[in-house]
């Protein structure tokens, strides 16, 4: 029998949810060498705990609760199994318990090799947040992001659809890498960077606030950008280009509802503020989108923002349902 059953099965809980401290490890490994029935019993006891409904992740450890559902499921005698004594270091005993348990990963020897795992899908509105390594992202609406922490590969990736603002916790033991599909990325290397990658989009753009970026693919060195530099991936072409005049400056001015745009092409404008607004702007002909605007608005409405483009660029706003309309002469 088990001595002292009740604060064993405790101390095992503690072990297998991760919530253990220090001292408690060293008391697990101890009373694991102390006879040859611990190792069966514990053994015993995992098996239940994977197979038990309860959530033994959250974050206060519930003993009560843990126990009294896996206490309940083992059977009174455990079986034991025969090993050799001696006098075991503790990786002696860790090689052991490998063997006898068929563990995949000791997460009571090997903290923090799991993979942390964060997602955040911002529907129609703007969200920002803390991922679980502590750097900052802003995502704007209609965007999805997946978040992984690998210790074991020393790497953070987070995979982007739609666009988002980083604030980097610079870490030189485990790279952050964003993934925006079809083995293209962007690489930190201490920095603040907007990247815009919209499902269906030929482009990603990525412009650097602070720091540096590698952007690239598994097939293209790609390029290093600076701060305030832009750099654009073609992804049917597979050609990554620098933006000679990025169209935006600094911080991504959506994530403070504040639109700030730099003789870009209209095109380009009514993509993004219709995808704060919500397509409430068209442009007449495809033709027009071809023309550049240097323009800035702040907590501005959609009709108000129609107005401005339409006046700077001596056309005229048509509603046509719920849609406003900009309608004049294609640039030269």
């Amino acid at each position: 029998m088990i001595a002292n059953n009740e604060h064993i099965d405790i101390l095992l809980g503690k072990v297998l949810t991760d919530e253990a401290s220090e001292r408690e490890l060293q008391e697990f490994y101890d009373w694991l060498a102390e006879d040859e029935s611990h190792a069966a019993y514990f053994r015993q006891t995992k098996s239940v705990y994977d197979g038990t409904t309860v959530d033994f992740k959250e974050s206060e450890f519930d003993t009560d609760k843990a126990w009294n559902q896996v206490s309940g499921r083992i059977q009174s005698e455990p079986k034991v199994i025969r090993l050799k004594t001696s006098p075991w270091k503790m990786w002696e005993i860790a090689a052991v318990v490998v063997v006898l348990l068929g563990l995949a990963g000791m997460v009571y020897l090997f903290k923090g090799n799991e993979t942390q795992e964060f997602a955040i899908t911002s529907g129609n509105t703007i969200v920002s947040d803390t991922l679980p390594d502590g750097s900052r992202v802003k995502l704007n609406a209609n965007s999805d992001l997946t978040f992984a922490q690998d210790q074991n590969k020393h790497e953070r990736r987070a995979t982007l659809k739609g666009e988002a603002y980083f604030q980097v916790v610079h870490q030189e033991e485990e790279t952050f890498i964003v993934d925006v599909g079809d083995d293209v990325w962007v690489k930190d290397i201490g920095t603040a960077f907007n990247v815009t990658a919209e499902p269906g989009s030929d482009s990603v753009r990525v412009f650097v606030r602070e720091g540096v970026v590698l952007f690239a693919s598994d097939e293209n060195k790609g390029m290093t950008l600076q701060a305030g530099e832009e750099g654009l991936y073609i992804r049917s072409t597979k050609q990554f280009q620098m933006v000679s005049e990025p169209s935006e400056q600094v911080e991504p001015s959506w994530a403070d509802h504040e639109f700030n745009f730099r003789n870009a092409p209209l095109r380009r404008v009514i993509k993004k503020i219709n995808r704060y607004y919500g397509d409430q702007i068209e442009l007449d002909r495809e033709a027009l989108g071809d023309c550049r605007i240097s323009v800035h608005f702040m907590n501005d409405d959609a009709a108000t923002i129609a107005d401005v483009i339409a006046e700077t660029m001596g056309w005229k706003v048509v509603h046509r349902g719920d849609k406003l309309v900009l309608e004049g002469e294609v640039c030269q």
